[in-house]
């Protein structure tokens, strides 16, 4: 008893809560009717994920207003079962819309690997510089030139590249400063004195 007073006011609720396209056209309907009509339009929807969003609105309102014009009040299982086929499956009614718009993938930022090759060049130069000069002098020639072409072509990296520049640049003077040390010191032009002879010798 309770079941049939609360079942009138469950399918209002339902009903008012539904598109007013669908609900006109459940409305007419018997139950049976009503759920193959639901699972129709639900199927549909479904298959229209992936395509335009417009499209997607355009042929859900198309096909409630088809239905609700061909299916008269009260119209029974086989009229809903016949328009349904003259519909045909959902999946042939979403292949007829355009795809949506697939978002751009965001650019990756690739690492600039020319400041750090540049550090560590520097890095090893001034290692060894002193050890082996023929090694070092070269890598922070490499590192400083490294260095100051990124400096004036790109934006990014800048603190690495200043840093291999300082530590390339002070390897180079710390080079030159030992180069100079190693240069052997030139004799006099004064002419040493040479032996004294005695009266004896002569």
């Amino acid at each position: 008893m309770v079941a049939l007073v609360l079942a009138p006011i469950v399918l209002g609720v339902a009903l008012y809560k539904l598109p007013p396209a669908i609900a006109k056209v459940l409305a007419l309907l018997g139950p049976v009717s009503k759920s193959l009509v639901e699972a129709y339009l639900g199927d549909l929807d479904r298959a229209l994920l992936g395509s335009d969003p417009r499209e997607h609105a355009e042929i859900m309102e198309a096909v409630r207003e088809h239905l609700a014009e061909l299916l008269p009040s009260g119209a029974e299982l086989v009229d809903v079962q016949r328009v349904l086929a003259e519909l045909g499956p959902v999946e042939a009614i979403a292949s007829n819309a355009s795809p949506g718009m697939v978002p751009a993938a965001a650019p990756q930022k690739r690492t600039d690997i020319v400041p750090i090759v540049a550090l560590a060049a520097a890095v090893v130069a001034a290692a060894t510089v002193v050890p082996m000069p023929f090694v070092g002098v070269p890598l922070s020639i490499s590192a400083l030139v490294l260095a100051l072409v990124h400096l004036r072509t790109r934006r990014a990296g800048r603190r690495l590249s200043w840093a291999a520049l300082i530590i390339a640049g002070a390897t180079l003077l710390c080079a030159i400063a030992l180069a100079l040390t190693l240069l052997p010191v030139g004799g006099s032009d004064t002419p040493e004195p040479g032996p004294v002879q005695t009266a004896a010798q002569l």
